[in-house]
């Protein structure tokens, strides 16, 4: 369910900043779109998140060269930034994976993941080399949340204490899983059924890594 206009005058009130924070991972999302949040309360919103040892995730939406301005002063704030090469290249001038990381890690993040659609995600970890896994190999219907539910599958991840290589996996197999279905959740059931199709989904030759 979405109200167009939303987007333009969501915030977090003082007064519920805390409930807001009260979790392991936060989650910003849609940075771009959110004419009220944008800027200077997102960047405190994800400062305070830090403070109180939150894990920080991030992502945006119809980024251009401007969209810098308003994600600039966030990077040193997100321990995992996940946009895809297309809105990650906007900004830093690059649509090379491997330059596009460097980019943003240079600004403060900590780790790097790019979604590249057809061409799987490139992954600059904090610790240890930067790598390359495949898309899952399926009949795509609709690509509708496709983005959103890949950091949803990071968060997932994340919380279960996995690896990095392995949330990424994950997270590919619940885009994939929206990607074969109509709609924002396509044909996500549980996580159980993700996992297994994760598991069993072919993947794409190229760019297996």
């Amino acid at each position: 369910m979405h109200v167009p206009g939303t987007a333009a005058i969501f915030t977090v009130a003082d007064e519920d900043l805390n409930a807001a924070l009260d979790a392991r991972v936060v989650h910003v999302g849609g940075t771009g779109l959110l004419k009220a949040f944008d800027g200077e309360p997102t960047v405190s919103l994800l400062k305070k998140a830090k403070a109180l040892g939150r894990i920080t995730t991030f992502d945006l939406i119809q980024a251009n060269p401007e969209t810098f301005a308003l994600v600039g002063p966030c990077l040193p704030y997100i321990d995992y930034f996940v946009p895809s090469i297309e809105e990650a290249g906007e900004m830093a001038g690059t649509l090379d994976p491997r330059e596009a990381a460097r980019f943003y890690k240079a600004r403060g993040v900590k780790n790097a993941i790019l979604t590249m659609g057809a061409d799987g995600v490139y992954v600059s970890p904090e610790k240890g080399e930067d790598f390359v896994l495949p898309a899952f190999d399926i009949p795509v219907s609709d690509t509708t949340g496709c983005g959103d539910s890949f950091t949803a599958g990071i968060i997932v991840g994340i919380i279960r204490g996995w690896g990095l290589r392995e949330a990424a996996r994950f997270a590919s197999a619940v885009a994939a899983k929206v990607a074969m279905g109509l709609g924002s959740d396509g044909k996500l059931v549980s996580f159980d059924d993700t996992l297994a199709a994760m598991n069993s989904l072919p993947v794409r030759r190229k760019n297996a890594a």
